[in-house]
């Protein structure tokens, strides 16, 4: 079992890294955070990153806001199905956004027993206790 692959991924951060020095700020270095982020994505996914970007930033200005996960390179290839082609392939102009996928085609909510569950502080001062009584009251955090 060799793990040539993730090294030969990771070589590219680490070749870049010294050109990366100086972004021009922090938000800069955000900012080309997101997009080597977007293109590593669109790599796992078997998409190629410059044709996924040229067509996200084609059809992210007419697309709602609510619905940016259908943009993501997991469901790219979905979302992308279901487009115009000729519209998608003009560089201006209107482009139709076709309704909201099945919802079986978005990832299933996470249940309930999996989700985090807000913490309770401790009882550690007198406040905490009610007159007399000798079980603290419970707040949460939030």
């Amino acid at each position: 079992m060799t793990n040539n692959h993730s090294e030969r991924q990771l070589r590219r951060v680490a070749v870049g890294r010294k050109a990366w020095l100086f972004v021009g700020s922090d938000d800069h270095g955000q900012a080309a955070g997101n997009l080597l982020t977007l293109i590593a994505s669109a790599r796992l996914h078997k998409l190629d990153p410059e044709l996924y970007l040229r067509d996200v930033f084609r059809v992210l200005p007419h697309w709602p806001r609510e619905r940016y996960l259908e943009l993501a390179p997991r469901y790219w290839l979905t979302t992308r199905a279901r487009l115009n082609p000729k519209q998608l392939d003009q560089e201006l102009g209107p482009l139709m956004v076709p309704e909201p996928a099945l919802p079986t085609a978005m990832p299933p909510p996470i249940p309930a027993e999996l989700r985090p569950r807000r913490r309770r502080r401790l009882a550690s001062t007198a406040e905490d206790f009610q007159d007399g009584d000798l079980a603290p009251v419970t707040r949460s955090w939030c």
